[in-house]
């Protein structure tokens, strides 16, 4: 069968405007098969790199990813649709957000992928020219559905934040990664004292020997909560909370 890819082309330059070197993973969110047949797979990602501020393909040409929107693909997990998550990495930050590719237009900018203007460290210039800002850092930061159980996907982004406005429950993020690293920003509401219990088990959030920590209780504080992904533990480990803001 005849498959669709889209040629994905970008430039990066540093806060004085001088090109970059660096590299772009893309993995996409599942094995997704054509007659049978794996033609992306999360065990191999696609390591483009950027050389003189140029986006590239592996091999040096251009760089160009099967689009996620097309009849013919079968997924492995049978139902549901897929997505590529980027991960863009200047020395020692790095950007991440997942996106969906249609078949056309036939070129995409990279950062036009974002679903913010802002993109993480990186800001989206024009002239498509992905620039580092000089003294800037300002993540992509998901806001979250107050729900009884709040629902996370962990492939929308890093940062997110939630107002609760009862007790609540945090369920466990889907899609994780080795190593991704979330932050919860976390508030009371008008009335405070809402409490708020993390998933535990299988994929979800673990305290060691420890215990999840209490929320500030008056109405409006905000606390937040790092947690780290392990693929071993299969579980989010606790890295820490600040609290009472």
């Amino acid at each position: 069968m005849s498959l669709t890819y889209i040629t994905i082309t970008e430039s990066f330059v540093d806060g004085t405007g001088q090109p970059l070197n660096t590299g772009v993973t893309l993995t996409p969110s599942q094995a997704v098969y054509a007659g049978g047949v794996p033609v992306v797979t999360p065990a191999q990602p696609i390591i483009a790199q950027v050389v003189g501020g140029a986006l590239q393909g592996p091999n040096g040409g251009a760089l160009q990813l099967l689009a996620t929107s097309q009849a013919g693909l079968t997924l492995q997990s049978g139902t549901g649709f897929w997505w590529w998550t980027a991960a863009v990495t200047i020395g020692k930050l790095t950007d991440t957000w997942s996106f969906q590719l249609g078949t056309s237009p036939a070129s995409v900018e990279l950062y036009a992928t974002k679903n913010t203007p802002q993109a993480g460290a990186f800001l989206a210039a024009k002239a498509g020219s992905a620039s580092v800002p000089a003294a800037e850092i300002s993540p992509q930061v998901v806001a979250l559905t107050d729900a009884a159980t709040i629902a996370v996907n962990a492939a929308l982004g890093n940062d997110f934040t939630v107002t609760l406005g009862g007790n609540r429950t945090m369920g466990a993020p889907s899609n994780p990664s080795d190593r991704q690293k979330l932050t919860f920003e976390i508030a009371q509401d008008g009335t405070g004292s809402r409490t708020l219990t993390w998933t535990g088990g299988a994929g979800g959030y673990s305290f060691g020997s420890g215990s999840a920590p209490a929320l500030s209780t008056a109405a409006g504080a905000v606390d937040q909560a790092a947690f780290a992904y392990s693929a071993r533990k299969n579980a989010w480990l606790y890295l820490g909370t600040t609290g009472g803001f």
